[in-house]
């Protein structure tokens, strides 16, 4: 079977970056719409599997620390 890249390479080449990008979005949509999906359904997990395994801190809900902030903005 012969490569797609392989059979049109050359096409491919001659498109834009955006029609690169709208290429690869129309063939990955294509191929999820034909998968099954990839996990079965399952039975929902009763709740407390992992009770007294965390505690959520007092302080969860807090602003962040200054430096903290400053490293997500990218200052």
């Amino acid at each position: 079977m012969v490569n797609v890249v392989e059979r049109y390479g050359n096409e491919i080449k001659q498109l834009s970056h955006d029609e690169r990008i709208e290429l690869a979005a129309l063939i990955l949509s294509s191929l999820k719409q034909d998968s099954e999906p990839a996990i079965p359904s399952r039975k929902k997990r009763p709740i407390g599997l992992a009770e007294g395994q965390f505690v959520v801190p007092a302080d969860f809900n807090d602003p962040l620390p200054d430096e903290l902030l400053d490293a997500f903005e990218g200052k």
